[in-house]
């Protein structure tokens, strides 16, 4: 699913370091998880999507990673406002 990202010439100088090292700790972790399994689900603890996605995949048979980063009451949540 693509998103629309600001070329660099577009973010003011003063904050691009933190934007290139916002939670970069979880990125890290997904591409770990991608280079180790064929399938991950990573979302928000208690995200409905998550658990109905697992169940699919595991109905299909299908082995996968679940990562669960956070939830709507944790930390991260706030420090993503």
């Amino acid at each position: 699913m693509p998103r629309p990202i600001f070329k660099e010439v577009a973010i003011h100088p003063t904050i691009r370091a933190s934007i290139a090292g916002l939670h970069q700790d979880l990125s890290q972790q997904v591409q770990s998880a991608l280079a180790q399994h064929a399938c991950v689900v990573a979302g928000m603890s208690g995200n409905l999507m998550v658990g109905r996605a697992r169940k699919a995949l595991d109905a299909a048979g299908v082995p996968q990673e679940c990562l669960e980063l956070g939830s709507c009451f944790s930390p991260w949540r706030c420090a993503t406002r």
